[in-house]
């Protein structure tokens, strides 16, 4: 096939010629059997933090990140309690911490690797778990157990390996 019969079939079939707004881009090679082998397509933006979608349904700029890690374990309180929490299963860690970094009122995650489960933490002081589930509409799991607990995270109960606990950072 000549160079003007892919251009053609390429043209015909919409990959040339699309809008900028819809930012995609394919490149084709012809093989020897005459079918076209796509080289690259659309452009993933689920791997840049600031264009993911939040993945507990809050979709919000960030309010400030949640990579400060405190230790492996789960978060703890200064007072050595848990927090209240709205959890996701099957995140990445990169992409748990911005989402949680997304909810305003969240003051540290805890994630689980082994399981990919990640933990949005909220105090219970000045919230109920229906301010919880508002706040994570897309949760799989909102717990609301501590209404006491208060304050980041300063420490991490270190008998739950497969846990890591991160502080976010407000400004």
């Amino acid at each position: 096939m000549k160079f003007s019969a892919i251009v053609k079939v390429l043209l015909t079939t919409g990959f040339i010629g699309r809008s900028s707004g819809q930012e995609r881009m394919a490149l084709f090679l012809h093989n020897h059997n005459g079918f076209f082998l796509q080289l690259s397509g659309d452009p993933s933006h689920h791997d840049d933090p600031e264009n993911l979608q939040d993945s507990f349904g809050a979709q919000r700029t960030s309010f400030g990140p949640c990579d400060t890690s405190i230790g492996a374990g789960k978060c703890l309180s200064s007072t050595d309690a848990f927090y209240n929490y709205c959890k996701k299963d099957g995140l990445k860690l990169e992409d748990c911490q911005a989402s949680v970094s997304k909810l305003s009122e969240a003051v540290g995650l805890d994630y689980d690797s082994e399981t990919r489960t990640c933990f949005a933490l909220f105090v219970g002081v000045g919230l109920t778990e229906d301010d919880l589930k508002a706040f994570c509409p897309k949760a799989d799991e909102v717990a609301f157990y501590y209404p006491e607990t208060s304050g980041f995270p300063v420490d991490a109960q270190s008998n739950v390996e497969s846990f890591a606990c991160f502080q976010c950072s407000r400004g």
